[in-house]
Order: structure tokens, then C-alpha cells, then sequence
């Protein structure tokens, strides 16, 4: 006999992908507690800064390749 988890899990596999999404939003708002008021403006508003960065050569981006293998080498692996 299957455990409850995995009988959720199987469940949950059948979901659409936006059931899913709403599903692990209500999930960790379960976990961590609903968002503090005013971060979604304040997320919304560095987003657009950091856009304006990159969209201005301000700053370069690197691969996600490239910011582990610097991680390694720091860490001197």
C-alpha cells in the first residue's frame, strides 16, 4: 500500500503545469508565511534596475558555468 506522500505525489503529477504553479505557491506561503508587504514592489523595482544595467552595458553578465567554475577556484577545487 502506497503512502500518503506518494499518493500526493502521483496526484500532483496529473496537475497542469499552472495548477502545479499555484499549488507550490500555496505551499510555501504554507512554509514560510505570506509575503512580506511591500517586497513584490520592492522585487519588481531591483528587477528593473538590474535590467537597465545590463540593457546599458553597465554591468556584464557571466554563464552560470563560469560563476561555478569561480566558486570552485575559490574554494580551491
Amino acid at each position: 500500500m502506497a503512502t500518503p506522500g506518494v499518493v500526493i505525489l502521483q496526484e500532483i503529477r496529473k496537475l497542469t503545469r499552472p495548477e502545479k504553479e499555484a499549488l507550490v505557491a500555496a505551499l510555501l506561503e504554507d512554509l514560510e508565511g505570506p509575503p512580506e508587504r511591500g517586497a513584490e514592489e520592492a522585487w519588481r523595482i531591483e528587477i528593473d534596475r538590474r535590467v537597465r544595467e545590463i540593457d546599458s552595458g553597465a554591468v556584464q553578465c557571466a554563464s552560470a558555468e563560469e560563476v561555478l567554475a569561480r566558486i570552485d577556484r575559490a574554494l580551491g577545487r
